[in-house]
């Protein structure tokens, strides 16, 4: 279980080497392979247009596994034998209706955002992008222990202290990335991947949009903010003001989900479906802030689920724990805490992170 590992330590990093020989696959010679774009990171570095650049399999190995799939790609492990390292491909795939322009477009969009966040260590590394055969594929470093819906799935609920270590983790992956003006617009379970000492990453940026102005340059450094049109992300994780608004503020839609994530990591359950007005679960929430003084519905809240634990919900002297969430999920966006906001809570300060989390403060 990787509570085990997360909270006790354990022998191997988790994305550098494979800990079983993987079965072979069947290999495809290329015979033209085109570089479209690396990382500042990766040798070369910017665009490059070589027909003669090292192929997919040649760089990073031959797939191993398919462990993803979504609506626009596959991703699987490629198994680099040299050196026995793994590396997770995205396969972006061709849609109906969507031409290989746009295609194209869609990979490169999305491995701008993945690439120009820079390096954090609660934020997956996106290496390079290629297409070869026609097809685009997004290399990206490989987290062995799964995603954190897996974990959830396996485990069940989580207790406070993975919780909240997990939780820390990720407010610290979303402050970064809203400082570098990205907003995530897809923050979900099953985004957040874990390494095997239990390091929680950000990944897939399918959805992220950039939402700070490039071309504003103001006096005091504060760029202006752009905001996100159409709601995206996964209906139970998607905030309310993205189902009524035709714009909205893509990192306070972040805060949303992240709270979110933390009622679910506790409960192994969402408080709702989605977060509209015909939701019965999320108008009993709306109706509870409504009658009650600050964030005492969360008492309530917690009644409701009793059954859901032997222990309470929170722990007693919680009380900070209860405002933080209540205030990540505020309905209103503009009275919702930031990221940094959480980090320099009472509560945010005062949890304490796993080994691995501990060591990524340095990273």
């Amino acid at each position: 279980m990787l509570s085990r590992l997360a909270f006790k330590g354990h022998d191997r990093e988790s994305t550098a080497t494979a800990t079983e020989e993987p079965s072979p696959t069947t290999a495809t010679t290329t015979t033209t392979t085109r570089v479209v774009a690396t990382t500042a990171n990766n040798d070369g570095g910017g665009v490059a247009d070589d027909a003669t650049s090292p192929g997919l399999e040649q760089k990073y190995g031959r797939r191993w596994k398919v462990i993803g799939k979504g609506a626009y790609g596959t991703v699987s492990i490629h198994h680099r034998r040299e050196d026995q390292a793994l590396f997770a491909v995205k396969e972006f795939h061709q849609r109906t209706g969507l031409s290989t322009e746009e295609l194209r477009e869609r990979a490169l969009a999305e491995f701008e955002i993945a690439s120009g966040v820079g390096r954090h260590a609660n934020v997956v590394s996106t290496l390079e992008l290629l297409q070869e055969r026609g097809c685009f594929f997004s290399v990206m470093e490989f987290c062995a222990a799964g995603t954190l819906s897996s974990l959830v799935e396996d485990a069940g609920p989580l207790g406070r202290v993975e919780a909240d270590c997990f939780a820390k983790q990720l407010l610290r992956g979303v402050e970064h990335l809203h400082a570098v003006g990205v907003a995530h617009c897809d923050l979900k379970p099953e985004n957040l991947l874990l390494t095997a000492r239990g390091l929680l990453k950000i990944s897939d940026f399918g959805c992220s949009q950039f939402v700070h102005d490039l071309d504003d340059d103001p006096a005091d450094g504060k760029k202006r903010l752009l905001m996100v049109a159409g709601a995206r992300g996964s209906r139970p994780y998607i905030a309310p003001e993205e189902f009524t608004a035709d714009e909205f503020d893509g990192p306070a839609a972040d805060v949303w989900a992240c709270g979110v994530i933390y009622m679910f990591m506790r409960l192994f359950r969402h408080l709702w479906y989605s977060a509209t007005d015909n939701d019965e679960g999320y108008n009993r929430y709306v109706l509870g802030r409504r009658l009650e003084e600050g964030y005492s519905p969360l008492e309530a809240l917690e009644t409701q689920l009793s059954h859901f634990a032997d222990a309470p919900f929170f722990p007693p002297r919680q009380d900070e724990c209860r405002n933080v969430i209540y205030s990540m999920l505020d309905p209103v966006p503009s009275r919702r805490l930031t990221a940094s906001q959480f980090l320099r809570s009472e509560w945010g300060r005062s949890i304490q992170l796993c080994e691995a989390g501990r060591g990524s403060l340095d990273k």
